[in-house]
């Protein structure tokens, strides 16, 4: 699957490049091409992702929670509860947030001292590109943290911040049969959407924060700037800003021609009526996020995931921290 994807990078890039754009997309064509090798990678590794999670449970669960629902008169499918008891299940008993890794000989606090290019083995191990390196307080002891972007490497580990979630979660849903994606804010957050079939909407889930279908989280919750978010799945690259936002800026229109330079290019190949169901959930999602993005959300939170000096510092902690 990744030869493919490459091969499909490589094109894409070449087509901007023809374009004349390439200088002014450097930074989202590399936040794409790594979010496709992420999403092509998954395809690989659901069996090894199923086998970890307890599917049985939490279709009971959330059959339980639809019914239950529906007696108070209340709608809710199937689909989505699975995936909000997914997210659940993938934060409370899953994965886990890291500030700083533990001491791995007395589990003495640590600090950073650094960040240096990942080992060969790192790289081999879990496609690691950086590593941060930390130093315990207690003993002294050299404590090495890679930055795994190897899903299947983190189905082992099961830990990192919000790269490695939503990299993991991501191939989570794929293992359970959700088509998804991953999302870059740039603005150094990651989280994803996933398509809900029976609703036919993609919607937003951010599993560090254990949060599902809240798009203005970082807007109105934690009083971040969102200026563009581009979410990447195996046959779409689409600018996804709009379900994001409450004001209603004109498109991005390098990262419009970038976004649909790469769909096309994932779509060769594909069948006219394979095409057309596609280009129907494009106008569709289009149409759902210029509705979206009109009204602000009520009581959302400020970021939780992290220390509470480092979300004050990145001014993430909501108005409630003012």
């Amino acid at each position: 699957m990744n030869v493919k994807k490459n091969a499909q990078i490589e094109i894409a890039g070449q087509e901007l490049v023809a374009l004349g754009i390439q200088q002014e997309c450097v930074a989202l064509r590399r936040a794409i091409d790594d979010g496709l090798r992420k999403v092509a990678a998954y395809e690989d590794a659901v069996g090894i992702a199923l086998s970890l999670i307890p599917i049985d449970e939490l279709n009971r669960k959330a059959y339980e929670r639809v019914s239950t629902l529906s007696k108070e008169g209340q709608g809710l499918t199937e689909e989505r509860s699975l995936l909000e008891e997914l997210c659940g299940w993938f934060k409370q008993e899953f994965f886990q947030w890291v500030n700083a890794p533990a001491c791995d000989y007395c589990m003495g606090s640590t600090s950073l001292k650094g960040v240096v290019p990942a080992s060969v083995e790192e790289q081999h191990d879990g496609g690691a590109s950086r590593t941060e390196l930390y130093q315990c307080g207690m003993c002294g002891n050299a404590i090495r943290f890679p930055r795994y972007n190897d899903a299947t490497k983190l189905l082992e580990t099961k830990k990192g911040r919000c790269g490695e979630w939503s990299n993991c979660f991501g191939l989570c849903c794929r293992a359970t049969g959700y088509k998804v994606r991953l999302v870059v804010d740039f603005k150094d957050h990651v989280w994803n959407e996933v398509l809900l079939q029976e609703e036919g909407v993609w919607v937003h889930v951010d599993p560090c924060e254990g949060i599902v279908d809240k798009p203005l989280l970082y807007e109105e919750g934690w009083g971040k700037k969102v200026d563009l978010c581009v979410g990447v799945d195996l046959d779409t690259v689409a600018d996804v800003t709009r379900r994001y936002v409450t004001r209603t800026d004109e498109e991005n229109a390098v990262a419009a021609i970038c976004c649909d330079v790469y769909t096309r290019v994932l779509r060769e190949g594909y069948s006219n009526d394979e095409i057309k169901i596609l280009e129907r959930q494009d106008e569709k999602d289009r149409l759902s996020m210029v509705r979206e993005t009109r009204d602000s959300e009520a009581n959302l939170p400020g970021r939780t995931t992290g220390t509470e000096e480092w979300i004050q510092q990145r001014g993430e902690g909501g108005p409630k921290a003012d």
